[in-house]
């Protein structure tokens, strides 16, 4: 199987705006509860699957753009958007889309003395997607 790089290969669309352009590091994280179903007849500490969390996490170069697509939205919370993430593979693109889902639950900007300006913002994903695409 050959490695794939990330540039050029993944897309991040949040509420219609594209932030690929901005972004050089994207994590898709699917956390799954664990429900403890340990009794006194068990052997040893006992679980199930629960339910799963869903999160994207970002970072990348800050611009004003940017910030215009993402500020109001962790000022202004309340408003589930849509956001879309494709990763393209070797052979096939897989498409996560969580239909109007998607709040920003972190924003940040960062930057020192003689770096770049940065940002990182952590979009929290309400439910599992809405629709999980292989083409």
């Amino acid at each position: 199987m050959a490695a794939r790089k990330g540039r050029g290969n993944v897309t991040v669309t949040f509420n219609s705006v594209a932030l690929t352009n901005y972004t050089n590091q994207a994590e898709l994280s699917m956390a799954v509860d664990r429900i403890e179903t340990t009794h006194f007849g068990s052997t040893g500490a006992e679980t199930i699957a629960g339910d799963t969390t869903y999160s994207i996490s970002l970072s990348g170069d800050w611009d004003a753009a940017l910030d215009t697509a993402l500020a109001p939205e962790a000022i202004t919370t309340g408003t589930p958007r849509t956001v879309v993430l494709a990763l393209v593979g070797t052979t096939q693109t897989v498409t996560y889309t969580w239909t109007s889902k998607a709040e920003i639950a972190d924003y940040k900007w960062s930057s020192d003395a003689t770096g770049k300006q940065q940002f990182s913002a952590t979009i929290s994903l309400s439910g599992a997607p809405s629709s999980r695409a292989v083409s």
